[in-house]
């Protein structure tokens, strides 16, 4: 049985200078699902890994799958799964310790979304 896999994933790749971080998005938009990467554009990582999902009737309930427990990221991903209203997986490889950086990232995060709805 063939699938194709072009109606099942697509990824969408943008970046941004935020608060003088070179900060790069990939966004791998699955079936049911959404995979975001963010890390800077230097220093490509994979040292964190956020999940958050609806569970009914309309609580949004996350886990953290890899990295630090204390992180600010799983309050990223709780708003994307809300404004998206589907599991977002979210890798949040920036400084974790800048919540000034967090809020420009969920801006800029936010504005695209807003001008490619269907790349999420």
């Amino acid at each position: 049985m063939a699938v194709d896999v072009m109606n099942l994933l697509s990824m969408h790749t943008f970046s941004d200078e935020l608060t003088s971080i070179a900060v790069s998005f990939q966004v791998l938009k699955l079936k049911n699902s959404v995979f975001l990467w963010i890390g800077s554009s230097d220093e490509k990582c994979f040292n964190d890994l956020n999940l958050a999902m609806v569970v009914p009737p309309a609580e949004i309930t996350s886990a953290r799958l890899m990295g630090n427990l204390l992180t600010p990221s799983s309050v990223l991903t709780k708003r994307l799964c809300k404004k998206l209203n589907k599991p977002i997986y979210l890798s949040y490889n920036l400084p974790q310790n800048d919540n000034m950086l967090l809020e420009v990232v969920n801006k800029r995060l936010n504005k695209e979304i807003e001008s490619y709805p269907d790349k999420f």
